[in-house]
C-alpha cells in the first residue's frame, strides 16, 4: 500500500444520541491479511448528536473522505438498527442543518458501539446484501418526505420477504 497517505476526516452524527465522554477506538478496516490497515476513531458529544474523525488511507482527501463515510456509515447502520434511533451523517459541520439541539438524547454505551463495528464487519463478509438493507432501513427511519420513507421501507421488507422467500424457509 505504497503511495497511500494516512488522513483524518470529520464527520457529523445529528440525532437524538449522545455518549457520556470522549470515545477513542480502532477498527480494523478491508480484509487484506497480510497488509491490515486499522482506522482509529475519536467520537465526541456535541448538542446535536456526535463529532466524529476517522482516519483513511487514500491517494487523495476526496477518496479518504469517501472511505470514512463508506466504513463509518456502515457501523451508523447497524447502530441505528440496534438503538432504534434516527441518526443523520452529516458530511460537513456547515451542512448540520436537520437536528439542532436534542433535549432528550438516548446514551450510547461504549460496548454498543464495539459490538456496532464488529457487526458490520460480521455482516459484510457473510452477510452484504443484509447490509444493504439496513441502509435502506436507516433512510427510513431518517427521510424528511412521508413517501420516501413508505418506500424505503416497503424496500427494506420486499428484499427481505423475498430473500426469505427464495431460501424456501417459507414455502408458498
Amino acid at each position: 500500500m505504497s503511495g497511500l497517505s494516512v488522513w483524518r476526516v470529520d464527520l457529523y452524527v445529528d440525532g437524538p444520541v449522545s455518549i457520556r465522554r470522549r470515545q477513542l477506538t480502532t477498527q480494523q478496516k478491508g480484509f487484506r491479511l497480510n497488509d491490515p490497515f486499522y482506522s482509529d476513531i475519536e467520537i465526541h458529544p456535541i448538542p446535536s448528536g456526535l463529532r466524529t474523525t476517522v482516519t483513511a488511507r487514500a491517494k487523495d482527501g476526496e477518496l479518504a473522505y469517501k472511505a470514512a463515510v463508506f466504513f463509518f456509515g456502515r457501523m451508523l447502520d447497524v447502530l441505528t438498527l440496534t438503538i432504534n434511533r434516527p441518526m443523520y451523517l452529516s458530511l460537513g459541520e456547515g451542512e448540520r442543518t436537520r437536528g439542532g439541539r436534542h433535549d432528550v438524547r438516548r446514551l450510547i454505551e461504549p460496548q454498543e458501539i464495539q459490538e456496532a463495528f464488529d457487526e458490520a464487519r460480521r455482516l459484510a463478509t457473510n452477510r452484504p446484501s443484509f447490509l444493504r438493507d439496513l441502509g435502506w432501513y436507516w433512510k427510513a427511519l431518517c427521510g424528511y418526505d412521508p413517501f420516501d420513507k413508505f418506500l424505503a421501507f416497503w424496500n427494506t421488507l420486499d428484499i427481505i420477504g423475498n430473500r426469505v422467500k427464495s431460501s424456501k424457509l417459507i414455502k408458498c
